[in-house]
């Protein structure tokens, strides 16, 4: 402070001697007359700069000096000229120093001010800092270094998702890049991994004049511990009221301070209703229920389970078993009780002496074999049927009982499995009291102690000997069945290769009776007829081919779309345009379905008439795949969709096995189908297909 006032006082000396050298030089040499006094006014400033209003003094000095020049050299200037220049510097230099007082007043309010104001950022907790319009870190407060562990000056000029956020543009819901667009104060949760914590930040706008912005006030609070607590507490209250139990917390004198909802709700209260009860209000008149010998008892014992009778607002009475406990917080002695309304046990265990029975009845009366043994194959219990199954009665000695030798090794790879996984399955020949053998099916489950150790085994057991013999003659029958289907094949094939070969020489005879006769128009006429029954017949014997073998392969998953370019290639002859979209559709059937998209496009080419285009695809349903045929002929009229699939229905004088043998194809394969195409527009097949037979979709 000295220091300064001594280079305040050698510059005011500096200024001074040079005005007056000054007026001197302009009052000697300036021979004019004319006297440059507004020069004298930049010193007089400078002097209310140095020295505010005390530069009153230093002016003074300068206006005696000029009097005294002016004196000396310029005698002719006129005293009012010079008093009223001596006036005009004295207020200038009073009004300039009074000016730069009253600055120097604001600039060290104002710097107390920022001083007060630093102190109070760098006090506060939160994590503040201010950035400009590029979000640029302008100012920090101490919090803000000691959390990101960086001094001041390692921080200002750095973006704040870069020191905060460790990324190189801003977080994706930065609420300082919203305050910076919208010019509004934005609030967010941020929780960062990269920081580990979780901040509620609000950003605020710091505008000039004109309303624009030109800072924004970043302030982060760190609420992790408040989140985990909140969360803490959430989990705390949704555990406490998602409990069926009843739960209460009452004082020595029954005020209820707390319960959760199975309380209120358990008893037919409102919360609000609740809350204003006694624990006296919730016993049942004539229970005898003592509240001090049950708070005595828990002095004793600090814990105890009871059992009471409660009332429900519409005072219907329910048994309720209540495990209370004495706790103590803050000196105060509470009791928190545990309440569950026991109204459906108590009628199982009424229930249960009665079930008891009745399954004993049952399995006394059961047609199938019980049997209760020891892990050691001991008998613990057998019921009636157990001994109706082999002829003997309860008493007598089952050493007959004997398994048959060749099922020995089967039974005893059952009994491993049965210890290994605690249920098996067996079938097995045991003899019978009369000394056949009886073919037995069991069902075997490991029964299990409390501490989930199994200590015995409960075998269920149906005599099968019937069933089993039922199945020898479906056996038998079926054998039967194949030979004679075989037979049958082997004659149709020896039967349709011979009549074909009848029919052929019919049609080389037809032939050459045509050719010898081709001038006789009527002739050639009936012979191309018997030629075409040749055909038709020909036809008959491939549909009778195709029927026998529909059914006799095992379905297979085969691409549609593969099935519908060897349907195409079959075709020698021109046929309409084929739209396939069923490439890499796999569904569940057999090499008859070339077959089938053969006869629609077969149909298509002689009974469309004008269709030019063939289209296939299909479409994704809930539980189906629609597989769909159209083209755009001429459809099938509205009286003849009732016949289509009939066998032997035509409307062009074909075989009209065709769409006969369509459908039962798909009736082989578990489909369905119908026809629901526009008369004149075109026929449109719909097959339904199951989607557990469909094995994928090209979407899939």
């Amino acid at each position: 402070m000295v220091k300064t006032t001594y280079i305040h006082a050698a510059a005011s000396v500096a200024i001074l001697l040079g005005s007056m050298s000054l007026i001197a030089y302009l009052l000697v040499f300036m021979t004019d007359g004319t006297v440059y006094t507004h020069l004298l006014y930049l010193p007089i400033v400078l002097f209310s700069a140095l020295w505010k209003r005390k530069s009153v003094i230093l002016t003074s000095i300068l206006i005696a000096f000029l009097f005294a020049a002016a004196f000396l050299f310029v005698p002719q200037l006129s005293l009012t000229d010079n008093l009223v220049r001596a006036a005009a510097f004295l207020i200038v230099s009073y009004i300039t120093g009074y000016l730069f007082e009253r600055r120097a007043k604001i600039e060290k309010e104002l710097v107390a001010q920022k001083e007060k104001t630093d102190r109070t950022i760098d006090g506060m907790g939160d994590l503040l800092f201010v950035l400009d319009q590029n979000q640029r870190v302008i100012r920090v407060n101490k919090a803000t270094c000691n959390a990101l562990q960086k001094k001041p000056e390692e921080l200002l000029g750095k973006h704040c998702y870069e020191i905060v956020h460790g990324t190189h543009s801003p977080w994706p819901t930065c609420p300082a890049s919203k305050t910076l667009q919208s010019n509004q104060s934005v609030t967010e949760e941020i929780n960062d991994p990269n920081l580990g914590k979780i901040l509620l930040v609000t950003t605020s706008p710091l505008t000039d004049v004109d309303g624009r912005i030109i800072e924004c006030v970043h302030s982060a609070k760190d609420i992790t511990e408040i989140k985990k607590a909140q969360q803490e507490l959430t989990i705390a209250g949704q555990l406490f009221d998602s409990v069926s139990d009843s739960l209460i917390v009452h004082d020595l004198e029954g005020r209820i301070i707390f319960f959760n909802e199975a309380a209120h709700q358990m008893r037919g209260y409102t919360k609000e209703e609740f809350q204003n009860l006694n624990v006296a209000n919730l016993q049942a008149p004539d229970d005898t229920w003592d509240m001090k010998a049950i708070i005595k008892q828990l002095e004793d014992n600090k814990e105890g389970t009871f059992n009471s009778f409660n009332v429900r607002k519409d005072r219907t009475v329910f048994p309720i078993e209540v495990h209370s406990r004495l706790v103590e917080l803050e000196g105060k002695k509470f009791v928190v009780c545990a309440g569950r309304d026991v109204t459906e046990r108590k009628k199982m265990e009424e229930a249960l002496g009665l079930s008891e029975a009745r399954y004993r009845a049952l399995v006394e009366s059961a047609d199938d074999a019980i049997l209760l043994s020891d892990l050691n194959g001991k008998t613990i219990y057998r019921n009636p049927a157990y001994y109706r199954q082999l002829g003997f009665s309860e008493g007598e000695s089952d050493d007959f009982a004997q398994i048959h030798p060749d099922d020995l090794p089967a039974v005893a790879q059952k009994r491993n499995q049965l210890i290994k996984t605690g249920s098996s399955t067996t079938e097995y020949r045991v003899k019978h009291r009369n000394g056949s053998w009886v073919y037995r099916f069991a069902r075997s489950s490991l029964i299990y102690n409390k501490r989930q150790m199994p200590y015995a085994v409960l075998s269920i057991i149906r005599d099968v000997t019937e069933q089993k013999m039922v199945e020898h003659q479906l056996r038998e029958n079926q054998e039967k069945m194949a030979l004679i289907n075989e037979k049958l094949r082997v004659v149709g094939s020896l039967t349709r290769h011979d009549v074909r070969n009848k029919l052929s020489t019919i049609t080389g005879y037809s032939y050459l009776i045509k050719k010898k006769l081709k001038g006789n128009p009527e002739v050639v006429d009936k012979l191309d007829k018997m030629v075409q029954s040749v055909r038709d017949v020909e036809r008959i014997f491939d549909f009778a081919r195709a029927y026998e073998r529909l059914g006799s392969e095992e379905l297979t998953f085969v691409d549609v779309g593969k099935a519908v370019n060897d349907a195409k290639a079959l075709f020698s002859d021109p046929i309409p345009s084929v739209i396939n979209n069923c490439s890499g559709l796999l569904v569940l059937a057999d090499s008859f379905l070339s077959q089938m998209f053969y006869n629609f496009i077969d149909n298509t080419r002689k009974h469309g008439k004008k269709a030019t285009t063939i289209k296939i695809s299909y479409e994704e349903a809930d539980n189906e795949v629609k597989l769909i045929y159209q083209d755009d002929g001429e459809g099938i009229s509205k009286e003849n969709k009732p016949n289509l699939f009939k066998e032997g229905f035509s409307t062009a004088g074909s075989s009209g096995f065709g769409l006969f043998l369509i459908k039962k194809m798909i009736q082989v394969y578990g489909w369905d189908i119908r026809e629901d195409g526009e008369p004149g527009k075109g026929v449109r097949f719909v097959m339904s297909i199951p989607k557990e037979k469909i094995q994928s979709t090209p979407q899939q």
